[in-house]
């Protein structure tokens, strides 16, 4: 009970910092009626030269999302883009392929707002890695696949343990939405195992607008989780690159956000025994 009024103490001074002269018990209340968390995917496993995949997700209560829409879209007409992608961020292609995006203190600087932002409005970040190594030895002694890939096993965990984080601390009955972004091998699967265990289906939506659809609306809390999945599996793949120094020195940033649960799978033998899969 102690650590839940702590928790409850902590959610007004956050809303206090959302709302300011608009904070009442009122707004209060209605922030802590539902969640919304995101989830997105780094690596694929069909890809040869991606050695792991790595699924991130955010949480915030519905309220929240509002400053932070309006703190990304600031932030992404500051800088001039219409959106955030990290694969043309990287290259500097597509929306970033002005020069002015050649300058690494100026990228660096873009990041560090970003991180800010998040930081700023999420209450958790999750993010499960699994080794495509370690994937291919069990599936060779479990039937894993078809059921499974490891988008699959990294997105229901991230979702499962959003789940319980709010549980735990925040309520025990508020609905919570978990939305992934779209294009990722497995959505239909991660929905038929979210539905076994008790969960809700989940949502798929676009980080960014898509060519000739002009009527889809990119869902902008994506974009901040492709950041942070990106990030996670460039820094596993590079280890100490230098070339990467600046992008480990923004994902530092967050990893300093007092809840935070970063995992990488050791072995799959829990999963193995509680999603009850049996030996080939």
């Amino acid at each position: 009970m102690r650590e839940r009024n702590s928790e409850s103490t902590a959610m007004h001074a956050f809303a206090r910092s959302i709302w300011a002269a608009r904070y009442s018990k009122a707004n209060i209340f209605a922030m802590m009626l539902s969640y919304t968390s995101y989830f997105d995917a780094s690596g694929k496993k069909e890809q040869k030269d991606h050695k792991e995949t790595v699924v991130a997700g955010i949480v915030a209560p519905v309220g929240s999302w509002e400053r932070f829409e309006c703190d990304w879209k600031l932030a992404l007409i500051k800088y001039g883009v219409p959106y955030f992608h990290m694969k043309e961020f990287i290259a500097s292609q597509g929306a970033f392929k002005d020069p002015k995006w050649k300058s690494e203190g100026y990228r660096a600087q873009f990041l560090s707002v970003l991180v800010e932002i998040v930081s700023g409005v999420t209450l958790m970040t999750v993010a499960r890695v699994l080794p495509h190594s370690l994937f291919d030895e069990l599936n060779g002694r479990y039937k894993i696949e078809p059921r499974f890939n490891p988008y699959v096993i990294c997105g229901l965990d991230c979702a499962h343990r959003v789940m319980k984080h709010i549980r735990k601390l925040y309520s025990d009955d508020a609905p919570i939405e978990y939305i992934f972004d779209q294009g990722d091998s497995g959505a239909g699967k991660l929905s038929t195992e979210m539905q076994r265990v008790g969960m809700p289906i989940p949502i798929f939506r676009y980080s960014k607008p898509v060519k000739n659809k002009p009527e889809i609306v990119p869902t902008i809390q994506l974009q901040a989780v492709d950041f942070i999945a990106w990030e996670l599996r460039r820094v596993s793949a590079t280890q100490d690159l230098p070339e990467f120094r600046q992008y480990r020195k923004s994902i530092m940033a967050l990893n300093q956000m007092q809840q935070k649960t970063w995992k990488t799978y050791v072995d799959l033998n829990n999963f193995i025994k509680l999603m009850e899969i049996e030996p080939r």
